[in-house]
C-alpha cells in the first residue's frame, strides 16, 4: 500500500503529522487497478501511439467549455505503473479502488480520534465506503471539522439513500457513476461539497479555477496574490480543511485527486464563471512563470505542466498578451534547457498570439520579431535551416524598411539569417552577413554605445566564423568577465563563454591553455546542464577533437563517441551534426589503427550523405578524403588515390582552388604518388 499512503498521507486536524503507519513497509502484493487520466497514457501503457489532432484551420467555439479526457475503463497491474508526463517526470497511478478493510481502518484512525465511539461504527463506515482510500479520506476531514457534533453514526446516516439531501443529487450521482467514479467517492464527496456551498457559495468558482491547472503539485504562490485572496482566500482554506485539496508538508504545493478533479469537470457546464476562471487562471500562471533562466528552472518546472494543461483548452488563450509572454519565458527556459522540440511548439504558440494580436493596440512589431526570431533559431538547431531561412528574410527585409540597415535590431536579424544561411552551406552569402553585423557591432563599441552581453557574444561568434580568433578572444574574455561579475563562476552563461573562449584559444593553436579550460569547466557546465544537452554534447566532441590533435586518442574517444550515440536520438540519424559525429570517431578509430572498422562507418556516412545533401557538400568532401586515408593505410593503394584524386577535383570545383580543403587534398594526393613512386 505505499503508493496509497504517499499520495493520501496529509495532516491531522490540528495541523501536526500524522506518524507513519507499519503500513508503510507492507510489500505490494497481487494484483490492481489504476485509472488512466487520458487517452494518450493508456497509449502508452499499452505501447501503442496516439495520431496527432488533425485540425481544419476552424477555430472551436470558447463559449461552452470543453472538459478534459476523461475515460471509463481500467488497467490491472500487478506492479507499480508509472507514466511520462510532457516535462519527463514520473509519478504513481493515483489508485481509487478499494484497499484492505484492516488497511481502511487504519486510514481512518490516522485522520481522526476515535475518543469513545465504537469501534464497530469505524468499521462500519469503512464497509459503507467499501473500503475506498479517497472516500475515507473525505469523510474523515468532513467529521473532524464538526467534531463533536458530527459522530461517525451521524455520518453514516447523512450517507444513507433515505437522506434527502443527497436524493437532491440522485440524478447528477448517476451521470457521475457513468463515468466510473467509485459511489462511495461521489456520496463523501457530495456531502462535503453541498455543506460548503452553504458556507460560501464561491466555493464552486474556487474548484473550478482550481480545475484549471493539472491538479497535481500546484504552486501555492499562485494564489498568493492579492486579487485572489481578496476574492477567494477563505473558501481555499475551507477546501484544505475538507480534504477536497491537499497541502503538501512542505506547504509549497497544494493537490487535488484526479478522481475529484474527474468529478468537477463534469459539472462545469452548470458554472456561468467558467470563461472568467479561465481567464484568471490565465492572468495568474503567466504573471507567476519566470524569466527562464538558470536559477528559476526549478520554478519553472514546477509549472510547466499547468502551462500544458491551459495550452490545451482553446485558441482564444493565444490572443492575451500576458500568456503570451509567459509562453516565450517557457520557451526560453525549453530552449536552455535543451528540450529544442518543446521549445518551437511553445514559440510557435506565442507567435501565432502575436500575429492574432495585429490591428490591436497591444500589438508590438519587434515583440513579434524576437519571438519569431527565437523560434528560428530552435529550427536551425534541430537541422530545419530551410523553415528558418524565408522567416529571416522577410524580418530583415521590414526592419531594413522601417528601422534602416544599420539599426542594431536590423543588424541582430542579419546575424541570425548569417548563421542560418553557413548551415544551408551558402557560404558566401553567409559571410557577406557576418561580416556585416561584425561591422556594426565594432562601430557601436569603438562610439562607446552599450551593448548587451548576448549580442557581444554573438560579436565574437561572428569573429570565430570569419576567421578572426585573434580578435574573437579579447571579446570572449571580456564576456566572460562580466558574466562572472554578474552571475558568477559556476552560471551556465559564465561557463559556456568559457567554452566558446577555448574553442578560439584551438584556433590559435594554443592547444594547453584550451585543455586546461575545458578539463575546468566542462564538468560544471554537464552538471547544470545535463550530459544530454546539445551544447553539452558539442562541447565535448569539440574538447575529444582537441585531445585527438595531441595525441591522447585513448582519452579523447569517450568524448567523441558520446555526440555519436547521443547526436542521432536527438537530432537523428541522417542530420549533418549527426553524420559529422559519425566522421569524427571515424577518423579517431583509424588514428588508433582500427581502419577496419573506421572504413565501414566512414562509407555508411558517405551513403547517407549521398541520400540527404549529396557528394559535393563540404562535410561530405571531408569524410571521402577521410576515406581515401583509410583505405591507403588499409593497403587499398589503386581505390585510394582513386578516391583523392575524385576529391581534389571535386573541391577544386565546389570550394575553389585557394580553399584550404582544396589544399589539404592535393598535399594528401600528392604524399600518395610520392610514396607509390
Amino acid at each position: 500500500m505505499k503508493s496509497i499512503w504517499r499520495y493520501f498521507f496529509g495532516r491531522s486536524k490540528r495541523g501536526g503529522d500524522v506518524e507513519k503507519s507499519p503500513l508503510l513497509e507492507k510489500e505490494q502484493v497481487g494484483g490492481r487497478y489504476a485509472r488512466l487520466d487520458s487517452q494518450e497514457e493508456i497509449n502508452e501503457k499499452l505501447g501503442g501511439q496516439v495520431a496527432p489532432q488533425e485540425h481544419n484551420g476552424a477555430e472551436k467555439s470558447c463559449d461552452k467549455p470543453m472538459p478534459s479526457p476523461i475515460i471509463t475503463g481500467s488497467i490491472s497491474s500487478s506492479e507499480p505503473c508509472r507514466f511520462s508526463t510532457w516535462t519527463g517526470a514520473t509519478r504513481d497511478v493515483l489508485e481509487i479502488e478499494p484497499i484492505d478493510e484492516d488497511d481502511a481502518l487504519t486510514l481512518l484512525k490516522s485522520k481522526i480520534s476515535l475518543g469513545i465511539e465504537p469501534e464497530e461504527d469505524a468499521r462500519g463506515l469503512v464497509q459503507a465506503l467499501e473500503c475506498t482510500p479517497l472516500a475515507i479520506i473525505l469523510a474523515a476531514a468532513y467529521i473532524s471539522e464538526h467534531s463533536p457534533e458530527m459522530t461517525i453514526r451521524s455520518y453514516l446516516k447523512r450517507l444513507s439513500p433515505h437522506d434527502q439531501r443527497l436524493k437532491a443529487a440522485q440524478f447528477w450521482c448517476k451521470t457521475q457513476l457513468a463515468s466510473g467514479v467509485p459511489p462511495a467517492v461521489l456520496r463523501t464527496f457530495h456531502v462535503s461539497f453541498e455543506h460548503l456551498k452553504e458556507l460560501k457559495p464561491e466555493i464552486a468558482n474556487v474548484l473550478s479555477l482550481f480545475s484549471m491547472f493539472d491538479p497535481e503539485g500546484v504552486p501555492v504562490c499562485l494564489f498568493h496574490g492579492k486579487e485572489f485572496v481578496c476574492l477567494f482566500g477563505e473558501e481555499m482554506k475551507l477546501l484544505i480543511r475538507f480534504s477536497i485539496i491537499q497541502e503538501d508538508t512542505n506547504r509549497k504545493s497544494l493537490r487535488m485527486h484526479r478522481t475529484v478533479q474527474q468529478i468537477i469537470l463534469r459539472q462545469l457546464d452548470t458554472w456561468e464563471t467558467l470563461q472568467e476562471n479561465r481567464r484568471l487562471a490565465i492572468k495568474l500562471l503567466g504573471n507567476a512563470f519566470p524569466s527562464g533562466g538558470y536559477t528559476s528552472w526549478e520554478d519553472c518546472q514546477s509549472l510547466v505542466p499547468h502551462c500544458k494543461k491551459l495550452m490545451q483548452e482553446t485558441a482564444s488563450t493565444e490572443d492575451d498578451l500576458v500568456w503570451i509572454k509567459a509562453m516565450e519565458r517557457m520557451g526560453y527556459y525549453f530552449r536552455e534547457r535543451g528540450e529544442l522540440g518543446n521549445a518551437e511548439a511553445v514559440y510557435q504558440r506565442a507567435l501565432r498570439g502575436h500575429k492574432r494580436l495585429q490591428g490591436t493596440p497591444e500589438f508590438d512589431l519587434q515583440a513579434s520579431f524576437s519571438c519569431a526570431r527565437a523560434l528560428c533559431a530552435v529550427q536551425a538547431n534541430q537541422g530545419n535551416s530551410n523553415e528558418a531561412e524565408p522567416e529571416l528574410r522577410r524580418m530583415l527585409e521590414t526592419q531594413e524598411r522601417l528601422l534602416g540597415e544599420k539599426h542594431l535590431d536590423t543588424v541582430v536579424i542579419a546575424n541570425d539569417l548569417a548563421w542560418v544561411l553557413a548551415a544551408l552551406n551558402k557560404s558566401k552569402e553567409a559571410e557577406t552577413y557576418y561580416q556585416r553585423s561584425v561591422d556594426r557591432w565594432q562601430k557601436c563599441r569603438s562610439h562607446g554605445r552599450s551593448m548587451e552581453l548576448k549580442d557581444v557574444t554573438k560579436l565574437g561568434l561572428s569573429l570565430g566564423k570569419l576567421g578572426k580568433h585573434k580578435e574573437a578572444e579579447p571579446v570572449f574574455r571580456e564576456v566572460l568577465g562580466e558574466h562572472i561579475r554578474l552571475l558568477g563562476q559556476e552560471h551556465p552563461k559564465a561557463l559556456k563563454c568559457a567554452i566558446y573562449l577555448a574553442d578560439t584559444l584551438i584556433r590559435q593553436g594554443k592547444r594547453q591553455e584550451a585543455e586546461t579550460s575545458y578539463k575546468r569547466h566542462l564538468p560544471q557546465l554537464e552538471n547544470a546542464l545535463g550530459l544530454d544537452h546539445l551544447d553539452i554534447i558539442f562541447a565535448a566532441s569539440n574538447f575529444g577533437l582537441l585531445l585527438r590533435s595531441q595525441g591522447k586518442y585513448e582519452e579523447a574517444e569517450p568524448y567523441i563517441r558520446r555526440a555519436f550515440v547521443k547526436l542521432p536520438k536527438l537530432l537523428g540519424p541522417r542530420h549533418l551534426q549527426t553524420l559529422g559525429a559519425a566522421n569524427n570517431l571515424a577518423l579517431l578509430l583509424h588514428n588508433m589503427s582500427k581502419d577496419e572498422e573506421a572504413e565501414k562507418m566512414i562509407r555508411t556516412v558517405l551513403k547517407n550523405y549521398e541520400e540527404t545533401v549529396g557528394l559535393q557538400h563540404p562535410q561530405a568532401l571531408k569524410s571521402s578524403r577521410n576515406l581515401a586515408l583509410i583505405l591507403e593505410k588499409l593497403k587499398k593503394y589503386k581505390e585510394a588515390e582513386k578516391v583523392m584524386r575524385q576529391n581534389l577535383r571535386d573541391c577544386e570545383r565546389v570550394l575553389g582552388h585557394a580553399h584550404p580543403d582544396t589544399i589539404v587534398a592535393g598535399s594528401c594526393l600528392n604524399s600518395m604518388e610520392r610514396r607509390k613512386g
